[in-house]
């Protein structure tokens, strides 16, 4: 290789980790804490898991006359709606396509006012006991702020889009503090103590995640997007120094025979070499996973099935259908066996209309339509595989598959408990898609594409190690993160040491330049 192109790949590191010394230390620091600490969020299933269970009695009200009074209130379109409680009445909870939610009283059709202070105390002292059982009698709460937007801890999507929120702070045994939606009439939000503290040593330095700058999305991504790639770049050209400084063999010289190994003589640039030929393919997988992390160019479509499947999955409504019957009858039906049920949802599978209901545990049951509600239904294998070729007009099918344990697309991540058991259907169109779909109820749960499939190892297999082989042994999936993380950790810290020296005798000789 010419001297020419070496010295601009010595300079590149040299600059470049200058540049990025304390940004690795602290991104390996604070990943290990990420690692076991992911930043606070309510997901759908413990959401679920405290919803007070749906008492549908006094249900009046359809779906359609919830939807129509919603759309009546704007230009917004209705993307979906869910039948839950609110205190001890029924609501429908309508979403528009920009993610906010509206709610609707189901025994009487009429809009719920937005929350105020004292509702919402009310909703978060509810949600506040649920989580803490055995002191709920001492449990209380207090309003400190209406945000209009987002805190430290409301800026991950969908929660801008449900401003404004009131914030309620809990006298619990975890510090509690919730966030309540004023229009949505719920909570959507709520964090401990703990977890604010661990999201300041981890996600929020690993993720650069200040709400000063994460406030900006677009600048804040391409910023990511551009320190992850130089981190890269860095991590490459550091690699290919390593390579060629280390003595492959033994050499006979004027001073002696000098072994195998690295040449340099001080201490950290020796550790510094040795750590970098140790770990550095471990750190620029890492930093070129946390690029992909970002979806750069967003090349990949991702996992979650797009509005435009949906609306071909669910199908056009069958106009010689019987009007469908009451929710109330729908609830009934799930609710005979003595099943709890958290919230419905009514759903079309191909142009058929189901109610769809969810026990607290996330199980769900699906009930027909179309005519008289009368038994929980399943949906029949040859109607879910002819309605995913409908949804994709008239793909090959390659093959069907029943999995109990997810595969290596869809699996248990952080926020999403998988279903058992799932359909999976590969079909062999342009973009090789695979659908997964809820056996017991039909729902479309994921879609994976040929670049999705891709991304799912470029990204999370490489900075998540995740890998079915390494995740089914706990102990060495926690050895090799903390391990690999420790690695990277003295390595960045023996680079920021040689980096202060160099800014250290930078500023030394670098000449001074005064007024006349």
């Amino acid at each position: 290789m010419p001297r020419g192109v070496k010295r601009l790949i010595m300079l590149t590191h040299s600059y470049l980790g200058v540049a990025f010394a304390v940004l690795s230390v602290m991104w390996f620091a604070s990943g290990i804490v990420l690692a076991y600490n992911p930043f606070p969020a309510l997901y759908e299933a413990e959401r679920l898991r405290l919803a007070p269970p749906l008492d549908c009695a006094t249900c009046r009200v359809s779906e359609a006359e919830a939807r129509t009074l919603v759309g009546s209130l704007g230009d917004d379109a209705v993307e979906s709606v869910r039948l839950g409680m609110l205190g001890a009445r029924p609501v429908w909870r309508v979403r528009n396509d920009r993610g906010a939610w509206r709610a609707v009283f189901a025994d009487s059709l009429s809009i719920v006012p937005m929350v105020d202070s004292t509702a919402g105390a009310a909703i978060a002292l509810a949600f506040a006991r649920h989580r803490n059982p055995a002191s709920s009698a001492r449990v209380r709460v207090k309003y400190s702020a209406t945000l209009t937007s987002p805190d430290q801890w409301t800026l991950e999507e969908p929660l801008p889009s449900q401003l404004p929120l009131l914030r309620f702070e809990a006298n619990d045994e975890d510090d509690s503090r919730i966030y309540v939606s004023q229009a949505g009439a719920e909570v959507v939000m709520y964090s401990t103590h703990r977890q604010r503290t661990m999201a300041w040593l981890g996600a929020i330095p690993h993720w650069i995640y200040p709400t000063i700058l994460r406030r900006h999305v677009s600048a804040w991504s391409v910023g990511i997007i551009v320190l992850s790639a130089l981190g890269t770049v860095m991590s490459l050209a550091g690699i290919a120094i390593g390579v060629w400084q280390w003595r492959w063999r033994v050499r006979r010289t004027r001073g002696g025979i000098r072994g195998r190994g690295t040449p340099y003589r001080d201490i950290v640039m020796r550790w510094h070499h040795m750590l970098g030929l140790l770990f550095g393919a471990v750190v620029c997988s890492w930093m070129f996973s946390g690029l992909m992390s970002m979806n750069p160019g967003h090349w990949s479509p991702g996992s979650e099935p797009g509005a435009a499947l949906h609306t071909r999955w669910s199908g056009t409504a069958n106009s010689s259908a019987v009007r469908r019957p009451g929710v109330l009858d729908g609830w009934r039906t799930m609710s005979a066996g003595g099943h709890s049920i958290a919230e419905i949802r009514p759903e079309r599978r191909a142009g058929r209309p189901y109610y769809n209901g969810t026990t607290p545990d996330g199980h769900g049951f699906l009930v027909a339509a179309d005519s008289t509600v009368a038994a929980i239904t399943e949906p029949a294998e040859s109607a879910l595989i002819d309605n995913a070729r409908r949804a994709l007009a008239g793909a090959p099918l390659v093959d069907a598959r029943l999995l109990v344990r997810g595969d290596d697309y869809y699996r248990e991540t952080e926020g999403r408990e998988i279903v058992d058991p799932v359909l999976r259907l590969r079909f062999a169109d342009a973009h090789a898609t695979w659908l997964y779909i809820d056996r017991t109820t039909g729902r479309l749960l994921a879609t994976f594409e040929t670049r999705s499939r891709v991304d799912r190892w470029l990204y999370t297999g490489l900075h998540d190690l995740d890998f079915r082989w390494i995740l089914d042994r706990p102990p060495l999936w926690d050895v090799l993160v903390v391990g690999l993380s420790l690695g990277g950790l003295i390595a960045s810290l023996s680079g920021a040491i040689l980096a202060w020296r160099w800014v250290r005798d930078f500023r030394r000789s670098a000449p001074r330049f005064r007024k006349r």
